[in-house]
């Protein structure tokens, strides 16, 4: 009977086991001895067990390192962002990041503990029984201890994965103003936001230089399969989509785009790029080389 609640509480949390779970359903000293004995038990950290020969999974190490870390631990840093998919790569196979909000952290081998007094339950969130910071704490981490590459990764993502809610970014922000990392996560923040705003602006100014240059009217934000387009002219199999609006690359979306603008010729569409700057600095050369790709179009 216990060794069915023992697989049943393992069953949960990636085959791994604390013993104060175990002394919980009713398991002695001896017993938990007698089965790390027999190597049906494996202890991984202290006063945590393996249950079984299951294959290894970064999964399986967090849930192992939050039970050793305790109550109110919370996977955080990289291993959060690479548990939301906001990394390609683990930031280390050797350690996992976790953040206790209360008592001393200890040093624990494979484990990069981290001390928090100020998490907001909004701060944490569950993700398949795990409590995982939030995306705009995450962000907030990696942003005090990530190199460039990996925050800046991490950020286009969660942008990209439309996880990196305005709101929530803000209010973190807000509510850590002194804190390490707050200036450059606000400092991205603000780009993408003002990049936003000038994606908005060209569309509009786009809008105009097609009306004032009276070529034919396209259908803006339109509908192309799983795509939404800036404009398009249907009857040309032409598409106009405005780009290089931000201050900040981002590589998700750079691909992501390259990638689309292929599928969208694939199907005999003539995909034209224009830049906010080539808009408002040469609006005359847009209007130019857009009606001689309309005009080969209705060819």
């Amino acid at each position: 009977m216990r060794i069915t609640a023992m697989q049943r509480q393992a069953a949960v949390q990636e085959a791994r086991v604390a013993r104060s779970q175990l002394r919980e359903i009713g398991w002695s000293r001896d017993e938990i001895d007698g089965q790390l004995r027999r190597r049906y038990l494996t202890a991984e950290h202290r006063g945590v067990y393996v249950v079984g020969c299951p294959p290894w999974t970064l999964k399986g190490a967090l849930w192992s390192a939050v039970l050793a870390c305790g109550p109110g631990s919370v996977v955080s840093h990289g291993s959060a962002a690479y548990l939301r998919g906001y990394l390609r790569c683990p930031p280390s196979l050797d350690h996992v990041h976790v953040t206790v909000t209360s008592g001393a952290p200890r040093r624990r081998p494979g484990i990069a503990l981290h001390h928090a007094r100020n998490l907001a339950p909004s701060d944490i969130e569950e993700i398949d029984g795990l409590l995982v910071t939030s995306t705009a704490r995450t962000l907030l981490d990696l942003a005090a201890s990530a190199s460039d590459s990996e925050f800046e990764e991490a950020f286009d993502e969660a942008v990209f994965r439309r996880r990196a809610r305005r709101a929530e970014i803000e209010s973190i922000l807000a509510r850590n103003p002194g804190a390490k990392g707050s200036r450059r996560l606000r400092e991205l923040w603000e780009a993408e936001v003002t990049g936003e705003r000038n994606r908005r602006e060209a569309e509009k100014r786009m809008a105009a230089l097609i009306r004032d240059a009276k070529l034919p009217r396209p259908r803006p934000n339109a509908p192309i399969g799983p795509y939404t387009v800036d404009f398009l002219w249907p009857d040309h199999r032409v598409i106009v989509e405005i780009d290089g609006f931000a201050t900040h690359r981002k590589r998700r979306s750079f691909e992501a785009d390259r990638a689309r603008d292929a599928d969208l010729g694939s199907q005999g569409y003539a995909v034209v790029r224009f830049t906010w700057r080539q808009i408002v600095g040469e609006p005359y050369v847009v209007v130019a080389r857009l009606a001689a790709r309309l005009a080969l179009g209705r060819r």
